[in-house]
């Protein structure tokens, strides 16, 4: 799937390095591509479940032998700081994060199924600005993506609040903000999405926001 998308090909590459020499030492032995992001010689095949695993996600609901409601996917390593490059402009690591999967599979879904998928929506709700998928669908009209996160001082990835593209809404959160701030996010975004009338919603779910 990576492959076949062009414009995610290289979200495992770190900016100074080309993409055979890249994958060569995911697969063959450890890698430091930053202080945060470290690969070791089974990470190559870590992130091919993890992004592999959204994708059957995208194929049990929308194939025609199974049309399941919805699908979760419990997927390690991450990938919503992964960008067109591995590490998005501007920011100093990839925060863990190699292929970003929920970029993929929405890119899975609009391309393999055109008919069907027309317009796209994906809401982030990691404590962390998504700032790799934003960079990856910023002025696609046809992908909504919303993040909601903790912007302030000192807080990672230092990105996330206006986007001059239309499809891209940020919704910062104050450092330490109350389960109620949350909730009038939520409602926001469940506005936002009602507008967009997506064919499909995904869901880019880190649960380090969960406190």
């Amino acid at each position: 799937v990576v492959s076949e998308l062009p414009s995610l090909r290289r979200s495992s590459a770190a900016n100074d390095n080309d993409d055979d020499s890249e994958v060569e030492v995911l697969v063959g032995g450890e890698m430091q591509l930053d202080e945060d992001t470290i690969g070791t010689k089974t990470t190559f095949v870590a992130c091919l479940a993890a992004c592999g695993t959204a994708c059957a996600g995208v194929e049990l609901v929308l194939s025609p032998k199974t049309q399941l409601s919805s699908a979760f996917c419990v997927l390690r390593p991450p990938g919503h700081h992964a960008g067109l490059s591995g590490r998005v402009a501007g920011s100093e690591t990839q925060g863990f994060c190699f292929f970003n999967n929920v970029a993929v599979a929405a890119k899975l879904a609009l391309h393999k199924y055109p008919d069907d998928i027309k317009k796209v929506a994906i809401f982030d709700f990691d404590v962390h600005h998504g700032n790799g998928t934003e960079e990856l669908f910023e002025f696609d009209d046809d992908v909504l993506f919303i993040s909601t996160h903790v912007y302030g001082e000192g807080f990672y990835p230092h990105s996330g609040l206006d986007s001059e593209a239309k499809n891209i809404v940020n919704i910062p959160l104050r450092i330490g903000f109350r389960a109620e701030e949350f909730h009038v996010a939520s409602e926001r975004v469940l506005r936002l999405i009602e507008k967009h009338k997506p064919d499909i919603i995904f869901l880019s779910a880190g649960f380090d926001a969960r406190q």
